[in-house]
């Protein structure tokens, strides 16, 4: 790869295997310290490409190395021309193939705030929440502790607690009738039992 120059700061960069070839390509404003940016994300285990932090993990620094492929002369081109980059090159520590992905952009904190503000009071769609559900299914929930189990135990008992089928009102876990105090009680005053038992919370 030759370097294309044009006039301008903005540039496309790749970062490259010298052992295997294989190539990450990029773009940048400020290509220093885009640079500075890669080298520590991969000496801290950090960087958003899984495959160039592998490799980087198993071959060491002195095995990559950067190369500028291409000066911008306008900021609002680059994600155009990395896109031609990557359509030629098919760089293989590339994540996704498509340039300009949110995947491991470094925002600043006036870009985040403006990304959270877009986003906040933004009502998710149907077909979101369900692949958002599908995503969780079989997913297992990690088990309460023992401290979180009691302060759930201490502050639900305190509610009143309704037998449905007495009409029978107590107050609180401790004002049951003992012979009523079983397992399946306890379990729903933590919020364990999912059963549909006759007493409710109230």
């Amino acid at each position: 790869m030759g370097l294309n120059k044009s006039k301008g700061n903005c540039c496309i960069y790749s970062i490259y295997s010298k052992s295997n070839k294989k190539t990450y390509i990029g773009s940048t404003n400020d290509y220093n310290k885009r640079k500075r940016r890669h080298i520590s994300d991969l000496k801290l285990n950090r960087h958003h490409s899984i495959l160039l932090q592998r490799h980087f993990n198993k071959y060491g620094i002195d095995d990559i190395s950067f190369e500028l492929l291409e000066y911008v002369k306008e900021e609002k081109d680059l994600i155009t021309i990395e896109q031609k980059y990557i359509d030629k090159y098919n760089p293989s520590f590339n994540i996704l193939t498509v340039a300009g992905s949110p995947l491991g952009r470094i925002c600043s904190d006036e870009t985040k705030e403006k990304l959270r503000k877009i986003n906040l009071g933004k009502k998710l769609s149907k077909d979101t929440k369900r692949k958002m559900s599908k995503s969780r299914m079989g997913k297992k929930r990690k088990p309460f502790t023992k401290e979180t189990l009691k302060r759930m135990s201490e502050s639900r008992s305190k509610r009143k607690i309704i037998n449905t089928n007495t009409g029978a009102i107590y107050e609180g876990y401790n004002n049951v009738p003992i012979d009523m105090k079983t397992s399946t009680l306890r379990a729903q005053l933590i919020g364990q039992n999912s059963n549909k038992t006759i007493y409710k919370l109230v």
